[in-house]
């Protein structure tokens, strides 16, 4: 029985492939009900974003040579401009509704996970071990915040574990 009044809800399986090549989707954003994008990284170790313009009924793939973990489109923009995140800091952009990509320079090489734009010049980018960056001009200028917010309150030494190829331990 429901629990509660809302109408139940169906969800269908979408058949998905990178140009024939399987993986793993990891992002998702549409600008409209048409028009959509997915991040994603391919087995073979490669990033990919994936777009339809047809609601999801086919998809065109575009391949980048790192896995990519988040992807999205400030909708103020009209879906023009977008933003991709992966691994070993990377940030792609895109002016041209994801016809081309566009490296950002950010000056981290941690893997970034998931990107927020809250319009086409103020957003984030999070990521592995606490990084969070930010820019107020669309990634003009990308500043770390990583600094500000990870502090060290201890430090531990524990027993290190015997390694048979190399018995000593250098600090």
């Amino acid at each position: 029985g429901r629990i509660n009044n809302y109408p139940e809800s169906n969800w269908d399986f979408v058949s998905f492939y990178l140009d024939g090549n399987e993986g793993r989707a990891t992002g998702i954003s549409f600008t409209d009900s048409l028009n959509g994008y997915i991040s994603a990284i391919v087995w073979d170790g490669r990033g990919a974003i994936a777009k339809t313009i047809n609601n999801g009924d086919n998809w065109t793939t575009t391949f980048f040579s790192k896995p990519l973990h988040g992807i999205n489109f400030p909708i103020s923009d009209a879906g023009q401009v977008g933003y991709c995140v992966g691994d070993s800091g990377i940030i792609l952009k895109t002016y041209n509704a994801g016809e081309t990509w566009l490296n950002q320079i950010t000056g981290t090489s941690e893997n970034l996970n998931k990107v927020c734009f809250v319009d086409s010049d103020f957003g984030f980018a999070v990521g592995d071990n606490g990084i969070i960056l930010r820019t107020t001009d669309g990634g003009g200028s990308i500043s770390s915040a990583e600094n500000e917010i990870t502090t060290m309150n201890n430090f531990e030494l524990h027993q290190n574990y015997p390694n048979p190829f190399n018995p000593t331990t250098n600090i």
